[in-house]
């Protein structure tokens, strides 16, 4: 496999994730200015949707047991928070923080993915 096409799925997981939180924290600004469409719960299985691809891309294509264990458990996290925000308020707030540890194994991926590019 092209080592360049291994990156994609970090990168693409990392912009999926960078929009979730803009999209998490933007909401309510969005709603009082009457752009509640953008509020949408089907938005979050989207974002939940491309993560969980980019993941499982990204964790096939890496031996580094850090980085597999942080993103499925950010992913695992994410999910549980949206599907129970409805339930305790400070589970939107747990999304945000299971995105950004998303980000952070993505980007960890990444670094770890170059060292062994230049080892090799």
């Amino acid at each position: 496999m092209n080592l360049k096409l291994k990156s994609y799925s970090d990168i693409i997981g990392i912009a999926g994730s960078t929009l979730c939180l803009i999209h998490c924290v933007a909401t309510p600004l969005l709603i009082a200015v009457g752009a509640g469409f953008f509020a949408s719960e089907e938005l979050s299985y989207v974002f939940s949707g491309i993560a969980f691809f980019a993941i499982r891309h990204s964790t096939r294509h890496t031996h580094h047991k850090g980085v597999q264990y942080l993103l499925w458990i950010g992913l695992i996290g994410f999910l549980l928070s949206v599907i129970l925000h409805d339930y305790a308020e400070w589970m939107h707030d747990a999304g945000i923080v299971f995105s950004i540890l998303i980000v952070i194994g993505h980007l960890w991926n990444l670094k770890h993915f170059k060292s062994c590019k230049e080892i090799h």
